[in-house]
């Protein structure tokens, strides 16, 4: 019943944490274009990121309808918009294989055809909230900056208002004077101590573990936690021949800061080759003499946080709907090693 009670309001800390934050950041942002930049982990590693994503965020005010015409990305492996309210939660938004009329555009600099899209987006339905936040997504498979970026247009009077797009070199600065800001946000609602994951074997954490942290919707996600200070996990990634499956990878992060500490997806392994992966994770003072544990060959990642503080997740994007999504289960080996240590 204490604990409960206790997570309880530690959940609605993080809500309002969040939401004076989010209320801050859009006041001095909102219609202002593309204003951050997520490039892991070069600039704003937070929220438990991807290293092969670029993440662009714009503040609106909740009543704003605003439009989006781009271009496809070159090298995309998925891409989408999604809509947040102050709370970090998702409130509407699309991905790239529901974008439907994609019109062909011939690109003299580039011989191969590009695809442009429009798209008109905004809150449709009353939510209590006094504004929002779009995000978008690209997945890019050999880390391709997805240039031009879309041009959002606003609603107003029956008339439409281009906004201007930030050059990539002040969104980075804007980026790196609000990090500070961001970090203060996340380690005030940092995850608890009693955080329910299993650590014999990856489970899918329940909803409100996952809520403020912007997730993909489109994403499903399975966790485990350290048991001791080594951890050995192998198993083989989705299958190149399932169409369904966009992306599939880990991410091993700090649950306390989000931060992620290295990242290991299915598009590190060529298609010729077999699916099968394997990896350790490791402290990052590890002794010399248990160093020669491991081969050249064998996939290491090293973390210097405290072991109860990290969180290894694996992130799979597929095209099958929520309820498919719900009932998938993962069959990774998980074994955790301990070693003794020198003196």
């Amino acid at each position: 019943m204490t604990c409960n009670l206790f997570s309880f309001f530690f959940r609605q800390y993080k809500k309002i944490i969040i939401s004076c934050f989010f209320k801050k950041v859009c006041r001095r942002f909102k219609n202002k274009g593309w204003v951050l930049l997520c490039n892991p982990p070069k600039s704003l590693n937070l929220a438990m990121p991807e290293f092969s994503i670029f993440y662009f965020v714009s503040f609106f005010p909740a009543h704003q309808k605003i439009h989006i015409f781009g271009e496809v990305p070159y090298d995309y492996v998925y891409f989408s918009f999604y809509l947040y309210n102050d709370q970090g939660q998702v409130i509407g938004g699309i991905n790239h294989w529901n974008i439907q009329h994609l019109r062909e555009k011939i690109d003299n600099n580039h011989p191969e055809t590009r695809k442009t899209y429009c798209l008109r987006m905004g809150i449709e339905f009353p939510i209590p909230c006094t504004s929002y936040c779009l995000i978008y997504r690209v997945y890019s498979k050999y880390k391709i900056f997805p240039l031009p970026l879309p041009r959002i247009h606003i609603e107003k009077k029956e008339m439409y208002h281009l906004l201007p797009n930030s050059s990539i070199w002040n969104l980075k600065k804007q980026t790196w004077k609000m990090t500070p800001l961001l970090q203060k946000a996340i380690k005030r609602r940092n995850i608890p101590d009693t955080l329910p994951y299993r650590k014999d074997f990856f489970v899918c954490p329940k909803m409100h573990d996952k809520d403020t942290l912007f997730i993909n919707p489109d994403a499903t996600y399975f966790a485990v936690m350290l048991q001791t200070k080594w951890i050995h996990i192998r198993g083989n990634f989705p299958s190149w021949d399932d169409d369904s499956i966009v992306f599939s990878g880990f991410i091993v992060c700090n649950a306390k800061t989000t931060e992620t500490i290295a990242c290991f997806t299915n598009m590190d392994l060529e298609r010729s080759t077999t699916s099968f992966f394997e990896f350790y994770v490791v402290p990052q003072k590890t002794m010399k003499k248990d160093r020669v544990f491991f081969s050249s060959s064998q996939k290491i990642i090293f973390y210097s946080c405290l072991p109860e503080e990290v969180l290894i997740i694996y992130r799979e994007i597929s095209k099958k709907s929520s309820s498919e999504k719900e009932l998938k289960k993962i069959n990774f080996m998980v074994k955790h090693l301990s070693f003794e240590e020198d003196d």
